[in-house]
This record gives structure tokens, sequence and C-alpha cells, in this order.
């Protein structure tokens, strides 16, 4: 059982929107033979998460909106 129910969109491959994010595949990374993600606000432009995997990047994302929604 999911604990959220929101999903990824698909943009175009390797580009997606998640939660007012858009999580894009950087590339391939050689030290670590494996690829790159990060999440970037579209309305600031900054890129806010870098992981190794989309899935990882989704969890950093949903942390700071609890954070953010428990600090209010």
């Amino acid at each position: 059982m999911r604990n959220n129910d929101f999903r990824c969109q698909k943009i175009k491959p390797g580009r997606y929107k998640y939660r007012g994010w858009i999580i894009q595949c950087v590339g391939y990374y050689p030290p670590d033979h494996c690829v790159v993600w990060e999440a970037y606000d579209p309305e600031t432009g900054c890129a806010d998460f870098h992981a190794f995997s989309k899935k990882a990047i989704k969890k950093l994302i949903d942390a700071d909106i609890l954070k953010m929604e428990n600090t209010k």
C-alpha cells in the first residue's frame, strides 16, 4: 500500500512533474555508476533536491512538504 496519493506526471522522457516540482534526469554519473536526478522549482528555477533515484527525490520532496506543513 502506498503511503501517499501523489503520482509523477510524465512531461517528456526523463522529465516529470511531482507536487509542484519538476524532476529531471541529469545524466549518468560515472564515479558511482548510476543516474542522477534533480528536482527544481519552476517558479524560482532553483534545484532543491538531488538524488540517485526518482524514488529518493520523491521522498525528499514529501519530507520537505511535511516539514513545511508542521511548522505552520
